[in-house]
């Protein structure tokens, strides 16, 4: 599956996935407003325009990242797996069922 950001700087390709999860937790809420609607991609997901993506260490286990050129939240990572959660609206393909 493949995504971007808004603005074009970061794309990235992840292992084909259906599901979306949804994190209500305090840390995702404040990040994004609302609830993480985000699809669980494993630790294979490769990006470009690395040079445009900002990482915030948001607890002791994940950080998350995001765009700095336009702002665009790129994913949720745990640091002891390596697995990304990436936002279900970065994909092009919006073909996903709800967990």
């Amino acid at each position: 599956m493949n995504g971007h950001c808004l603005c074009g700087a970061v794309h990235f390709t992840s292992p084909a996935a259906k599901e979306i999860g949804a994190c209500h937790c305090g840390f995702c809420r404040r990040w994004g407003g609302g609830p993480l609607l985000a699809v669980h991609c494993g630790p294979e997901v490769e990006f470009t325009g690395e040079e445009h993506i900002g990482v915030y260490a948001s607890s002791d286990w994940a950080q998350r990242a995001f765009c700095t050129r336009c702002g665009t939240h790129l994913y949720y990572k745990l640091l002891a797996t390596g697995e990304y959660f990436i936002p279900a609206g970065a994909f092009e393909t919006q073909d996903f069922e709800l967990a």
